[in-house]
């Protein structure tokens, strides 16, 4: 019984020093049956399934590009069984016989138990016990050396079995091989040539629906074509160049035709949106999509932000269009006010030269001065004449605070000059230059309010 311990533990430490290294490629199948290279694990978003795309023969410089095709292409299947595959290569590579040493010394230590038990029932826990430990090891570890797991099985059947009482052999060992049996690993496929990675990266180019990623990748496949030192064959790069350079040739005039269909449609929805033309833009968003139907509807982020850029100039003429409908209701009140009050601004203007020598402290002549009071007290009574409509109600206002301020910088002015006080002087410049600044932001908003709304 010792010697058959000393076989065991030496086949275990052989069968855990062989390693595989598997570079990380998964391999994406597609129902049409061609499959796509993955460097390293692919990811399903939505719809489309993301992924590097390995475009170089030596995949140990990893050069590759992010890219994505739609997801209902792929054969999910066969893809998921091959990922299985990949991920058990390289946890043998990694982890697999650090895992597979410690079970190793765990049932050694199990053998040497029931190598010194007497008591057969003991001995059969003791090996049901080490049995459930293989088979959970060998389901955690992705059927990781499934063959080494089932002679491991079968020598620990032997040594339990080799007791006295042949009553407790009766169906141990096949109940534990069956359990232990896992359906096998599709087989890993070779590494592929620049010849198949070329060929893979050009249907991507035509699965993938980012315009972008095609372009890139065409590119790139050009690039490998072209490499002096290319062993591939001559007949079939000329080929494959003259597809890859044809489809970006094709790429580059679609990507000019939409360039062209958005200058045009977006230079006509400016025009219509200025002219408040409903119609005018809501026909330019039809003659896009026409267009687009046209071309293949080959840039959908494309086209999707022009869409949204003449959402945008539709949201506009529409606004537009309502403070013009109101507008054109309003402006003749407007006009009509602004006639009645021609004879206060005209008034104020002709006083304003004397306002603005109170601001600059020039004056005015003493003699101006004291009747400059009365004059704006007419000017408030040719202004107090007119009641305005509610349309235009904040511009009286502004006229009123103008003309208020504009009394107070000549009694002030007139009260400076009485005492001599150069801070009340400086006091009724400031309401000098309140009051010509109002009048001014009045007269510009009656103007503004009489003309029609522009986009602003």
């Amino acid at each position: 019984m010792k010697g058959f311990v000393y076989l065991m533990v030496v086949f275990l430490t052989v069968s855990a020093n062989a390693e595989t290294n598997q570079a990380p490629l998964y391999r994406i199948f597609l129902g049409q049956g061609d499959d796509l290279v993955s460097y390293g694990e692919y990811v399903r978003v939505d719809d489309r399934v993301v992924f590097s795309l390995p475009l170089t023969a030596d995949l140990s410089k990893g050069s590759a590009q992010l890219v994505s095709v739609p997801a209902d292409v792929v054969d999910w299947i066969s893809t998921a069984r091959y990922a299985d595959a990949v991920r058990a290569s390289q946890h043998m590579a990694t982890l697999g016989n650090v895992d597979f040493t410690k079970i190793n010394a765990e049932v050694a230590l199990a053998l040497n138990k029931i190598a010194f038990t007497e008591d057969v029932s003991k001995r059969v826990a003791l090996a049901q016990k080490a049995r459930e430990r293989l088979i959970g090891w060998a389901e955690s570890n992705r059927g990781y050396r499934s063959d080494d797991i089932l002679q491991i099985v079968a020598l620990l059947d032997e040594a339990t079995l080799s007791g006295p009482d042949p009553s407790a052999r009766s169906g141990i060992s096949v109940s534990l091989v069956a359990t232990t049996e896992r359906p096998g690993l599709v087989p890993l496929l070779p590494v592929p040539t620049l010849q198949e990675i070329i060929a893979r990266a050009l249907i991507v180019s035509r699965l993938t629906s980012v315009a972008a990623e095609r372009v890139s990748v065409l590119h790139s496949v050009i690039v490998l074509l072209d490499a002096p030192d290319s062993a591939l064959n001559a007949d079939w790069r000329k080929s494959a160049r003259a597809g890859a350079v044809r489809d970006l040739n094709l790429e580059y005039q679609i990507d000019a035709a939409y360039a062209e269909l958005r200058r045009e449609a977006l230079n006509r929805a400016v025009w219509y949106a200025d002219q408040a033309d409903v119609r005018g833009i809501r026909s330019v968003l039809d003659t896009v999509l026409v267009r687009d139907e046209t071309l293949g509807r080959k840039r959908p982020n494309h086209l999707s932000a022009v869409l949204a850029t003449l959402d945008s100039h539709l949201a506009d003429a529409r606004s537009l269009r309502l403070e013009r409908d109101r507008w054109k209701l309003q402006v003749e009140v407007v006009r009509q006010y602004s006639d009645s009050v021609k004879d206060f601004r005209n008034r104020f203007i002709a006083l304003s030269s004397q306002l603005e020598d109170i601001r600059l402290l020039a004056g005015p002549d003493v003699s101006d001065l004291l009747n400059l009071n009365l004059k704006f007290a007419k000017v408030a009574q040719s202004l107090d004449q007119n009641v305005p409509p509610v349309e235009i109600q904040p511009v009286h206002d502004l006229f009123q605070q103008s003309l208020t301020l504009a009394k107070r910088a000549s009694r002030g002015r007139h009260e400076a000059v009485q005492v001599g006080d150069l801070s009340a002087a400086w006091d009724s410049a400031a309401a000098a230059a309140g009051a010509l600044m109002l009048f001014e932001r009045a007269t510009e908003e009656l103007e503004l309010a009489m003309q029609q709304p522009k986009l602003h």
